[in-house]
């Protein structure tokens, strides 16, 4: 059921998010009879319309329910959006920093990211600091990688 409620947020992410012309490739590439809508925002990034791909608005009442659902439709899809880049960006920072160390396997990784939580926390670590968690050569290893630019 949660897998199905993040397709139907990425379906409507699609919809209302992409340009009017990634939308219809979006629905001609998975063979889709519908019309296709956006959601038009103001300069203020109100939004305030609907948009067909003819680029016909339909003036949207803000006190309709219409309104109130697409709305709040709109603030999931964009948090669910945030969330899953940040996530994508912690586990890329995250990869990026160890998996070129020796020594630092899943179970290392995870011990430093519990006690650490950052790669930030990270860095103020000194190799004592990780020597408890690493052997200290694997620590110094980190302690080295972490700081390259530095030096």
């Amino acid at each position: 059921m949660k897998l199905l409620k993040y397709v139907f947020l990425l379906i409507i992410y699609s919809i209302f998010s992409l340009s009017l012309f990634a939308e219809t490739n979006f629905s001609n590439n998975f063979n889709l009879d519908i019309d296709i809508l956006g959601l038009k925002k103001d300069k203020h990034h109100n939004t305030y319309a609907l948009i067909d791909s003819n680029l016909n608005e339909i003036p949207l009442d803000k006190s309709s329910s219409l309104f109130l659902y697409l709305t709040s439709m709109q603030d999931e899809v964009h948090n669910f959006a945030i969330n899953y880049h940040k996530n994508l960006r912690d586990k890329g920072m995250y990869k990026l920093s160890f998996d070129f160390i020796k020594g630092i396997g899943a179970k290392r990784k995870q011990e430093l990211l519990k006690k650490y939580k950052s790669i930030e926390k990270l860095k103020q670590a000194s190799i004592e600091d990780l020597s408890n968690i690493l052997p200290e050569k694997i620590a110094e290893e980190l302690y080295n990688f972490l700081h390259k630019e530095e030096k």
